[in-house]
């Protein structure tokens, strides 16, 4: 369910998953590791992707399924 979100949108997995973080009430920014800067450029699109409402509630309920 997680990679159609990502691949609906163009984006990797690592994008949704720091779009998904950078939503998270709680949170006002994310460390990242980078190893390189070819890493650098390639996670930049998960921090400029706003998540939809529609979007957040599938990632919940896929996240539900692990709890």
């Amino acid at each position: 369910m997680l990679q159609a979100i990502a691949q609906d949108r163009h984006k990797k997995m690592m994008d949704l998953a720091i779009a998904w973080v950078l939503r998270q009430p709680a949170v006002i920014g994310a460390i990242i590791g980078i190893r390189s800067e070819q890493e650098a450029t390639e996670m930049a699109g998960g921090v400029n992707w706003k998540l939809t409402e529609q979007e957040m509630q599938a990632i919940e309920q896929a996240l539900a399924l692990w709890i």
